[in-house]
């Protein structure tokens, strides 16, 4: 069972703990620890309303919620490794962007334009704190599960930012693989071997724009769709809401077979190379961060991740999305299909858009 000590701590004390050299590296340091936080370490998702109106509160005595630090085992002990945010990144980030001068309160004054009284009343304003210890009997997947069900409350998390979490320590090898092809901000434990990721990565932007992420993981959650799709060789998985996936994921250490790996990498290939080959690709909508919608691109997607995209398949429908920008009449029908669908598509639907390419036109 979790350790759990509860405490208040001056806000002086979190400042300076989150960001003095002294302090911030060693055993009573506090990381806004990005690898299960939403958004990136410096920013997160809060804009400068939130910002300013959390600050209000503080000053005002209003109830602001505690701020929740977590050590597992691996670390507990050491003096090098600080507390991770588990649930109050945004507030930190928020308490030190003040003290730093980066916005102004809802009375318009900077942090250092405050009186050395209101600057002192500031700076001692008690913040409940938790301090939370992960024995080695825990689960692996405690501090996980405890960042989901905070945050999945009053202010949902969207999926890619539970696949971040459901992936925090760099040990689920579809999430891993999924940071690797993506790249940006993501740092991953996946080995490269033969240059087989770098080569898809580059095919990729090429083909489909350059890829990003999304300040709240939307890339990364479609991505491991195209991934256990790809695995599984089922079109159900093509998806990227966390509830459909997660039991897909591998377990925290398991390690896929060069089969599996060579099989992914080849429908991505062959993905690619369908739609290198078709020459307005505005037809499947407006790519976002590198990523096209996931409708519009699932009739070529489906064929390739279920393993049954003949080579005379290919010819078709390569022949059939260049034929849409002068035959306006298909494209018009070809279109219609699609009515009445949202991103989140169903395996029906689809399957009839595939055969209308393939055989009914």
């Amino acid at each position: 069972m979790v350790r759990t000590d509860t405490k208040t701590e001056p806000v002086k004390n979190l400042f300076q703990r989150n960001t003095h050299p002294d302090w911030k590296s060693g055993s009573c340091g506090i990381s806004v620890e990005s690898t299960f936080q939403r958004g990136d370490e410096d920013t997160g998702v809060w804009n400068t309303l939130f910002k300013q109106s959390y600050i209000d509160s503080l000053q005002k005595g209003y109830p602001s919620g505690i701020i929740t630090f977590v050590k597992d085992f691996n670390n507990a002990m050491s003096a090098e490794n600080p507390w991770k945010v588990l649930d109050g990144g945004n507030r930190m980030r928020t308490i030190r962007d003040y003290m730093d001068d980066k916005f102004v309160d809802l009375n318009g004054n900077k942090y250092s334009e405050l009186s050395p009284e209101e600057r002192a009343e500031f700076n001692n304003i008690l913040i409940p704190c938790q301090e939370i210890t992960i024995e080695r009997s825990d689960p692996e997947k405690t501090i996980a599960d405890m960042f989901i069900r905070l945050n999945t409350k009053t202010n949902p998390l969207r999926h890619g930012e539970l696949f971040k979490a459901h992936g925090h320590r760099s040990d689920v090898w579809e999430i891993e693989l999924s940071k690797k092809i993506i790249g940006d901000i993501w740092t991953s434990q996946f080995t490269d071997n033969n240059d087989s990721i770098k080569i898809i990565r580059e095919f990729w932007e090429t083909t489909l724009g350059e890829l990003r992420e999304t300040s709240r993981c939307d890339t990364l959650a479609m991505m491991i769709g195209y991934i256990i799709s790809a695995k599984t060789s089922s079109f159900v998985y093509f998806d990227k809401r966390y509830k459909n996936l997660s039991n897909k994921l591998s377990y925290a250490g398991e390690e896929p077979s060069q089969d599996i790996l060579d099989q992914i990498y080849k429908k991505f290939r062959e993905f690619l190379d369908i739609l290198n080959n078709i020459d307005d690709k505005s037809i499947f909508g407006k790519t976002t961060k590198g990523i096209p919608p996931q409708i519009k691109i699932s009739p070529i997607w489906k064929k390739v991740c279920e393993g049954t995209m003949t080579q005379m398949d290919r010819k078709k429908f390569i022949d059939f999305y260049n034929t849409l920008s002068v035959n306006v009449s298909l494209k018009n029908k070809y279109l219609e299909l699609f009515k009445g669908s949202n991103s989140e598509t169903s395996t029906g639907k689809i399957q009839k858009i595939v055969d209308f390419i393939l055989f009914e036109r």
